[in-house]
């Protein structure tokens, strides 16, 4: 996810092409709580319909992957540069506390996403295929003087 906080607000780009891959698996693996026999059951079978041969198959293999060819695959735009004031580019995981939990604005951050799974380990509350995930974030400020 990337916010861009220009003159104009706060615009937020996220990319949800692999949330729409295997949405069967995905909300059976999302239904079971973390850590249990069953969601690693649920696990594996979203990973295998993931797997299948399909249209977006593609930009799922360079998801996780370092091919410099899975910049073909990027969102890409631009924006007046005299606009543009920060930039935040957010992993899923850091992103969770707003986007899917709704537990703040985007300016808490990774702090509360971290409080927030350990409230809900098994994801009863927050369904999800995974206990915990990365969350990183690169935040950068953009100096005008230049």
């Amino acid at each position: 996810m990337l916010l861009l906080d220009t003159t104009d607000g706060l615009q937020v780009v996220k990319d949800e092409r692999v949330n729409q891959l295997a949405g069967k698996e995905r909300e059976a693996a999302n239904r079971v709580p973390a850590g249990s026999a069953l969601k690693l059951r649920r696990r594996a079978q979203l990973t295998r319909a993931l797997r299948r041969p399909q249209p977006a198959r593609r930009l799922l293999d360079w998801v996780a992957a370092a091919d410099p060819q899975a910049v073909s695959q990027a969102l890409t735009g631009t924006l007046p540069g005299k606009t543009l004031q920060r930039a935040v580019l957010l992993s899923d995981g850091a992103s969770r506390l707003v986007d899917p939990f709704g537990l703040a604005t985007w300016e808490e951050l990774v702090r509360q996403v971290r409080a927030a799974e350990a409230v809900d380990p098994e994801g009863r509350q927050w369904p999800r295929t995974k206990r915990s995930d990365d969350a990183t974030a690169v935040y950068l400020v953009i100096d005008g003087s230049t």
